[in-house]
Parts: C-alpha cells; structure tokens; sequence
C-alpha cells in the first residue's frame, strides 16, 4: 500500500532532481510518482532475480478516482463520491505464467474480491466457520474465461466525515512504551453493533449491476430519499 502521492507532496530528493525545471508543488508531486513507480520496479526486478516472476501475481489498483472533478476522463464525480469518478479505477493484473498475452476486461470488481480470488488461485478452500464474504472469486476472469458477477456490487457512504488522527504521534508513544518495556496491554477491539434497516441507509447508498447504478441520496430528516441513474 502506498501512501503516495497524496498531500502534503514531498518527494525525495533522488527524484526531485528529474524535475528541476517544475515548480515547487509539480516536482515534489511528479517525485512521489516517480518514486512508487521505481519502487514497484525494484519489486519486480527482485523478483525476477529470484527466479519467482513467472509464477508470482502482482494485483495493482488504486483506492479512489482522482482528486479533482475533471481528472477522471469524462466521468461524474470525484474522490469521496460514489459516482462513478469516485469509484471506478483501473485494475492490472500481473502473472506472466498464465496470463500471457495483454488483454482488457469490463467486468466489474471491488477489493473485496481479491481475497476470494487468492484463496482460489492457491488451492485454499475457505473454512467452515467463514464469515459471509462481500466479495466474489475472479480466477474464471483471469484464466480467461467468461465471467458474469451474478450479484451486484453494494456500496454505501457513512454520513460522517472521517476523523483525522495524529498516528505518528500515536506511534511515537507506543515506540516510547516499548523501548521503555512498559507497553500497556492493547484494548479490546470494538464492533460496530448498530443495527441498520436494510431498505434505509443513513447516507447515499448505489447498488450496482451491470453498467447502471441506481444511486439513492438522503434528503431532508423524515422526507423520502430520491434516486438517480447513473
């Protein structure tokens, strides 16, 4: 996972030397690029060093759409929205020993199915006590075969903004117990147990199927919500 490129942009000064005729602000965003792109070359050429390339699957994707509206090649929306700007991405996938010849799908996915799809990829066969799973298995998709998602996708956006926290404060205080060798035991997790109506989410919801997403958005408290195609 990557943490780059993302604000406040800083690249390192390897990289910011290919970018001497750039502004401040373009270098050290074209940095941060450059800098994971020749990190996932050193992955790759490990690998190869290794002898394990062939037989290795590299899952490349991102999380989100573009930052700003018009970034996203003509479609609506952007980052933190559920419109397809927000949350259609490109996908790549990397195994030379079955995968051999380029090819491009439309078929769509989530993240959720990457773990369904390695466990079947490995030969894993998934517990007994396995929780129902979000996500589908693509190793059909990926050995070529045809494939068809026989449920839609679900999406749903909490009505709260996310909170920001200091975690490298956070980690400098729990280096500090260790070293120290008086860490405090960690608390039990906690379990989001509200329970939701099925047929009313708090905050805009889409499901999708196929080409066409049915996004509900919330209204005024105690109005309808609406729907929109998109």
């Amino acid at each position: 996972w990557f943490g780059n490129p993302h604000s406040p942009h800083i690249g390192t000064e390897k990289f910011l030397e290919m970018y001497k005729g750039e502004t401040k602000a373009y270098a050290n965003f074209y940095a941060e690029i450059t800098g994971m792109d020749a990190a996932m070359g050193d992955l790759r050429k490990g690998l190869r060093k290794l002898g394990v390339a062939d037989n290795t699957i590299l899952w490349y994707c991102s999380d989100n759409g573009g930052l700003k509206p018009n970034s996203m090649a003509g479609l609506s929306g952007k980052k933190g929205k559920l419109l397809e700007g927000g949350i259609r991405v490109p996908g790549i996938i990397e195994w030379p020993s079955i995968i051999k010849k380029n090819r491009i799908t439309h078929v769509p996915a989530n993240t959720v199915d990457i773990y369904p799809t390695i466990q079947e990829l490995a030969g894993v066969k998934q517990p007994v006590n396995q929780p129902l799973l979000d996500g589908v298995s693509l190793a059909p998709l990926i050995h070529g075969k045809s494939f068809t998602r026989q449920k839609p996708m679900g999406f749903w956006h909490y009505p709260a903004r996310g909170r920001g926290m200091h975690a490298h404060k956070m980690l400098e205080a729990l280096r500090a117990e260790q070293v120290a060798g008086n860490q405090a035991p960690a608390p039990k997790a906690g379990f989001v147990d509200k329970k939701y109506p099925l047929d009313k989410f708090p905050g805009p919801s889409a499901w999708i199927s196929g080409d066409w997403k049915l996004h509900c958005v919330a209204n005024n408290a105690g109005a309808n919500p609406s729907y929109r195609l998109y």
